[in-house]
């Protein structure tokens, strides 16, 4: 992850400029999904594993959210961007940390999130357990990252793993379910779906 953490420091400062308008789509369509403002679920303790500068944050404090969001991510000056962005909300937390390494006691939170995160990491299933670990009996991970069921997503994987030395892997649904299986997660919901030219899978996971 060392080299996530340097490319990411390097673009702190650039990244939503490059990166907003694939953040908004993409973000919005996990929101869309997940829906976790309205009634009980402004009440979820929430862990963002990958929170970048804070984007999903920001949009579900527009959106009303009144639960506690926490985010990490492997960049310090990520974290720190987002920390300057939202210095005033009072329900929103930020801290650098490694995604295989939470530093959490075991079941803190009723929901983990993800988004874009998973194909950067060289051991997602050991990613996936440490989630797992700091959910709740009860709780719920929502996972959404680029799907090799799609064309455009193979061409890029083999294109960045060529070029960007962050990138590790994308993976196909079969193996995406495989990985959710092994790190003793039951998959409750999940779908490919288009944004762009990315092709994306949402799902939504329980602990076994």
């Amino acid at each position: 992850m060392k080299s996530v953490r340097r490319q990411y420091d390097a673009w702190a400062h650039v990244y939503d400029l490059v990166w907003r308008r694939y953040a908004n789509r993409t973000l919005d369509a996990l929101l869309e999904r997940a829906r976790f403002t309205g009634g009980r679920t402004d009440e979820l303790e929430i862990l963002d594993v990958g929170c970048g500068t804070g984007i999903l944050e920001e949009k579900m404090l527009s959106d009303g959210y009144r639960g506690a969001i926490v985010g990490v991510d492997a960049s310090t000056e990520m974290i720190r961007r987002a920390s300057d962005k939202l210095f005033d909300a009072t329900n929103v937390f930020f801290r650098s940390a490694d995604a295989a390494d939470l530093p959490f006691p075991d079941a803190t939170f009723d929901a983990v999130v993800t988004a874009s995160m998973l194909h950067y990491v060289p051991d997602p299933v050991a990613v996936l357990m440490e989630m797992r670990r700091v959910l709740r009996r009860d709780g719920t991970l929502y996972a959404l990252d680029w799907c090799s069921d799609y064309k455009t997503i193979r061409f890029r994987n083999a294109l960045l793993r060529l070029v960007d030395p962050a990138h590790h892997s994308t993976y196909t649904t079969e193996k995406i379910h495989v990985q959710l299986e092994e790190a003793r997660f039951r998959i409750t919901r999940y779908e490919t779906f288009r944004s762009g030219t990315y092709g994306l899978y949402y799902t939504e996971a329980v602990p076994e």
